[in-house]
């Protein structure tokens, strides 16, 4: 089975999961591809690959999903920042705040500023980062802030680094999902990592 995986998702979901699912099936064999969104889709259109692991919403132009967890957004910034020891942060609060984001192409970016609620939102820091790790790495240094997925800090993705996460007032969130084709013959086959990827993050929070 081809599965491809976007970038925001793969180093934090599937090392967790891999592991379950090659103890409950031995015999199915995963061969994974690490690109953006608007890449998989068209290699799931053109039957390279046989199901794409993504994060909604995302037009995915009717294709058949499965809603595999609910990924919310924290605040992250230095421990020195003015609102490092807020319960949570409401969305007034981030109006005049240097928000740093992935660069473009990347789905979290547009999640991300959807989770602010400010479409003309002022970027007014002059860094996109090209993957979470370095995001991180600016955030602790105190350039800016950012919003991060519970997935990627449960992964540990900020430990040794001086930054404080925080709760968003409006509990934002991404949804994570499965993407295949309406013709694709091995829908039941699609129902082992779904249900493995789904259960792997369940335990683990609880």
């Amino acid at each position: 089975m081809k599965l491809g995986v976007i970038p925001t998702i793969s180093p934090f979901l599937l090392p967790r999961a891999l592991p379950a699912i090659n103890e409950k099936h031995p015999t199915l064999r995963l061969y994974l591809r690490e690109e953006q969104t608007e890449q998989l889709l068209s290699r799931l259109h053109a039957g390279e690959i046989d199901l794409a692991l993504i994060a909604l919403p995302y037009d995915i132009e009717g294709l058949p999903s499965r809603i595999i967890l609910e990924d919310k957004f924290q605040f992250a910034c230095n421990a020195s920042h003015s609102l490092a020891n807020n319960k949570t942060v409401p969305l007034g609060a981030l109006v005049n705040e240097p928000l740093m984001l992935l660069e473009e192409g990347h789905c979290l970016r547009g999640h991300a500023l959807d989770a602010c609620q400010f479409y003309n939102f002022q970027i007014r820091a002059q860094f996109e980062a090209s993957s979470l790790h370095t995001l991180v790495q600016m955030v602790a240094s105190g350039i800016g802030v950012t919003l991060l997925p519970e997935l990627a800090i449960d992964s540990h993705i900020t430990n040794g680094t001086s930054i404080k996460l925080v709760p968003l007032s409006n509990n934002a969130s991404r949804q994570i999902g499965l993407v295949w084709r309406q013709s694709s013959l091995r829908s039941r086959d699609f129902e082992i990592p779904g249900d493995t990827l789904e259960n792997t993050v369940t335990s683990q929070r609880r």
